[in-house]
């Protein structure tokens, strides 16, 4: 049972990810302790989809939509009955990067230390908004603590709604993102291509714009049966423009914890 901070704003977020075609929902339950010492409870319903979002951007997105409302016209109570605003979360990514987003990337122009691009900047960006919105605007300082996935009636119905969310009628589109089925019977493995310099052919199952970075981030198969990395599957970063279905003979770089295509030697099939 997850303990609730009685000098708190307590919000519980939980986003969702539909696969085929994917799709993506959040849910929200605002709690708090009255002043008679009783727990009361707020469910905010978001009834709408967003096309192609991932887990970790649903993730994300929930105390998005949380924040948006403490900050609105229409808060379930009012903010400045609290010392702070604590968000529940079953998202390890979101418990863990919290402090990440707020202090170091903004710093490190939104890179890791390995010298990788952070995903989902733009969300992040955002939450990071409304976090110091309320900092500024309430004196509320907002923190994120990790809580166990359907633990509780909270974590529990939050649950529930963000896959009722993620069923609804689609109304978003996040970003941009071609993808294409996978040939191979591998599951994809961030990391299990070791980056050698080594000139390799490749298929691209997933192409996505980071506007933020000015790169692109690719899901790849390894499709040169004489290579070591035959059939596998990995993520990649590059500056060059390439299609999902398409067929490329590339050049990688030597940093396997910061993967990139350096050079297009050239395109062997145009694909669907």
């Amino acid at each position: 049972m997850v303990q609730i901070d009685e000098n708190a704003l307590n919000i519980f977020v939980d986003g969702s990810s539909l696969p085929t075609p994917r799709r993506g929902g959040v849910g929200l339950r605002f709690v708090w302790v009255d002043d008679a010492g009783h727990e009361q409870t707020s469910d905010e319903s978001v009834a709408v989809a967003y096309e192609g979002g991932t887990n970790n951007q649903m993730e994300l997105l929930a105390p998005i939509h949380a924040l948006e409302v403490v900050t609105g016209r229409y808060p379930p109570v009012d903010p400045a009955r609290f010392d702070k605003v604590v968000i529940h979360t079953d998202s390890q990514y979101l418990a863990e990067n919290f402090n990440n987003a707020k202090y170091v990337w903004p710093k490190t122009r939104w890179t890791t230390r390995d010298g990788r691009p952070v995903l989902n900047t733009a969300q992040c960006k955002e939450l990071m908004k409304l976090v110091q919105r309320l900092d500024r605007e309430h004196w509320l300082r907002v923190e994120a603590r990790w809580a166990p996935g359907k633990s509780d009636e909270h974590t529990k119905r939050v649950d529930k709604l963000a896959k009722q969310s993620a069923g609804s009628p689609v109304k978003h589109k996040l970003e941009h993102q071609r993808v294409r089925r996978k040939f191979s019977p591998k599951k994809v493995e961030m990391g299990s291509v070791t980056m050698r310099g080594q000139h390799e052919t490749v298929r691209i199952v997933t192409d996505k714009h980071l506007r933020s970075h000015r790169l692109y981030h690719y899901m790849y198969e390894v499709m040169d049966k004489e290579s070591p990395d035959y059939q596998s599957v990995d993520y990649i970063f590059s500056d060059i423009m390439l299609g999902a279905g398409h067929i490329y003979r590339v050049r990688f770089n030597e940093d396997t914890a910061n993967p990139r295509i350096e050079e297009l030697l050239h395109e062997l099939d145009k694909g669907s």
